[in-house]
Parts: C-alpha cells; structure tokens; sequence
C-alpha cells in the first residue's frame, strides 16, 4: 500500500500480513517559516498497525471497511530562533476509520485519531493533553501474490 493524508501530507507504505492485518511506516515532513518569529522543520516517522473489519476475503471493490489503527510516531524538530534548538518528541496514537475501495487497487480513507504528544524527551515529567484529529487519504494498493494470481485467472 502507498498513500498520502491530509491535513499533515504525511506519506504512508505498508504491506498486508494477511487479508485483514496492515503493518505500515508513515513519514510526514513538515516546515514552517515566519518573517517575525522562527523557522521550524519537523520529520516524524510513525510506524502503525491497521486491522480491517470484514475483510475476510481481501478488499473488494465498491464496498467499505471499518478499521482501527494503533501507531507509535517519533517527530525531530529543528527550530531557529535567537538560539537553534532540536526536540525529539514521542505521540501514540489510536484511531477509528473508514476506507471505501474504488477499485481493488485505490482507497480513499477518513480517520479520528486520538494522540498524546508525550513532549520533548528532555522533559520527561511534561504533561501533554490528548487531542484528537481527522485525516483523509488516497491510498493505492499494489498488488501481492494472490491478487496478481486472481488477476491473470479472469
């Protein structure tokens, strides 16, 4: 699987364990410039598991699937005020989504998240709240073995 989510343009690639069960990396490369304040980059790498519900044969086209996806992300963050600073922060997440295939190969996702940005690993004792968040994304679906197989056979 390849894809991309927005609002943070992160770009996801993942690989199906079996016909319901995605292990995938996010990576979502972000800068900010200000003429008054700061320039900020950040890089997180999220690595998550995907579990689909229903999808005991594989996707198939036109139908939708729920799923429930659990992720670990990592962010660097370089920051250049009057002193250069570099974070490392540490966000689990939990979400709940839906994902309706176009065709065998292409998805579009909607998905709530609930996250825990656990802070600056220089502070460890730094109370965080959760917040939650919606994304969207296009996701293309390569295919494996087994679709590759069925492909050929119609």
């Amino acid at each position: 699987m390849l894809g991309a989510d927005v609002p943070d343009m992160g770009i996801n690639g993942g690989k199906f364990l079996s016909n319901s069960l995605l292990f995938g990396v996010k990576v979502s490369p972000n800068f900010a410039l200000s003429r008054h304040q700061n320039t900020n980059l950040n890089v997180s790498v999220s690595p998550f598991l995907r579990y689909y519900f229903g999808a005991k044969e594989g996707m198939q086209s036109g139908k939708f699937y729920f799923y429930t996806q659990a992720r670990v992300g990592y962010r660097l963050n370089f920051n250049t005020k009057a002193t250069s600073s570099v974070n490392h922060n540490f966000t689990p997440s939990i979400g709940l989504g839906a994902t309706y295939f176009i065709n065998e190969r292409v998805s579009v996702d909607a998905r709530y998240n609930i996250s825990n940005d656990l802070g600056d690993f220089s502070h460890p004792y730094k109370f965080t709240p959760i917040y939650g968040n919606l994304e969207f994304g296009l996701q293309i679906h390569l295919p494996g073995k087994k679709l590759k197989e069925r492909l050929k056979a119609e």
